[in-house]
Order: structure tokens, then sequence, then C-alpha cells
């Protein structure tokens, strides 16, 4: 395929692409003048990323790069583009990480929590009592009543994000103490009881770190796409 083809932009529009297209624009214009990384460093690079999904052999890497459809210096200036992205945006929001960090640690952390759901408001009810007065074990409860697919681990889910959960269930977890088990709560269709087990802090090491900066780099661009004039890179119709 010719290097320097062209596409049109309403081809580009109309295969839904173009926000897609923008943003990569305004990401090659944040990094067009970012230094290369040393040789040393290309090496480490390029190996890093090769062990991180599993490629182990010189082979394996030509086999990956035959069912990409790409050679071995596109996929290098694939992998270092996106190196140099992460430097740009270090660089660019490291006074705002930790305060970042915070704003997003409740949808970031893990939660463990105990769900149950029935569509009787009536069974609801009744179920609560048992588990609060402790005739029976939320668990078992769950296992014998619930009708939703927690059904099968006794209602026990997670550890998951906070941010997995239904925005209302969410919040009324950020809300719980460990143990405290919530009266029915009408949820969509259901009627859902929930305990929180406990929830597990995220600490914000290297790879969280890696997380957010691409989050807020992409937050960045975002804001960037709305300038018309990236769509002077495109060709016209």
């Amino acid at each position: 395929m010719n290097e320097e083809f062209s596409i049109s932009l309403k081809k580009i529009s109309g295969w839904g692409l173009l926000k897609t297209v923008k943003k990569e624009l305004a990401l090659d214009e944040c990094i067009k003048d970012s230094q290369d990384p040393s040789l040393d460093e290309k090496q480490f690079i390029l190996k890093n990323w090769c062990q991180n999904i599993g490629i182990n052999s010189q082979e394996e890497l030509k086999k990956w790069l035959r069912q990409e459809k790409i050679n071995e210096e596109e996929w290098q200036k694939l992998i270092i583009r996106k190196w140099k992205w992460m430097k740009w945006c270090e660089k660019e929001f490291k006074d705002k990480i930790n305060s970042y960090y915070l704003q997003r640690k409740n949808q970031i952390d893990q939660v463990i929590y105990s769900l149950l759901r029935v569509k009787d408001k009536d069974l609801a009810d009744e179920l609560y009592l048992r588990i609060k007065s402790k005739e029976g074990e939320f668990k078992e409860i769950a296992s014998t009543y619930s009708e939703g697919p927690e059904k099968r681990v006794g209602g026990e889910i997670g550890p998951v994000p906070l941010s997995n959960a239904h925005p209302l269930l969410s919040k009324l977890l950020q809300i719980s103490k460990s143990g405290q088990l919530w009266p029915p709560k009408k949820l969509d269709d259901w009627w859902i009881i929930v305990r929180l087990e406990r929830i597990i802090s995220t600490e914000l090491n290297e790879d969280l770190r890696k997380k957010l900066f691409f989050e807020m780099g992409d937050e960045y661009l975002l804001t960037q796409i709305s300038n018309n004039s990236l769509e002077k890179s495109l060709l016209k119709n």
C-alpha cells in the first residue's frame, strides 16, 4: 500500500472515524518535538512491550507482525510513539497526578460485596430480616432465593472496581462500612439487599500512575479535537 495515499474527510467521517483521526492528529502535534529514545532505551521499550503481551522470541514476534499485517519498522514506530506520548503526559500532568488520583479513587478502588436480588418486595423484606437477625447466612439465602447470576456464588461479588457497579449501588457501597447490611432498595426491576464485605484501597503505584496519565492525556486530546484547524491535516473533498 502506498505510504502517501490519501483518504477524503468525507469517507473518514462516513466510517465514523473522524473523532479518532482528529485525536491521533492532536497527539502527533503534542509529541512532534519529543526526543527519540537512546538505542538502549529503545531496546528496553521494545523488549518490555513484548514481555507484557507474552511474546518471548523473534519467531513469535514475526508471527504477531504477520497477523497484524505490519512490518517490524512500523511496529517499532507504533511502540515508540506510545512511549513518547507517555513521556509527554508524565511531563504535562506530573503536578496534577495526585489530585487526579484522589478524584478518581472512589471509582478505581476495588470492592467485595454480597448481593441478593428478587422481584418481589415482600420476599425481599422477609429475607432482609432473616439475614439481619442471623436466622440464616447471606450466602445460604442468596444461593437459595436470589434471582440474579450472583445466586451461583452465594451472592458474593468481587473484588471488582467500584465503577463496575450500577451507579446507585456504587454510591451505596461508597458510604458503607465493612459488614454494613442495607435494607431492600429498588434498583430497576429488582429489589436488592446489599452488604459491604470490604473495600480494597488502590495504591498509587507505577502501573496505576501510567493508567491515570493516559486518562488525563486522553481528556486533554478531547479538548483539542474541537479545534477545526486539525481538519486541515486531512484531505479535503
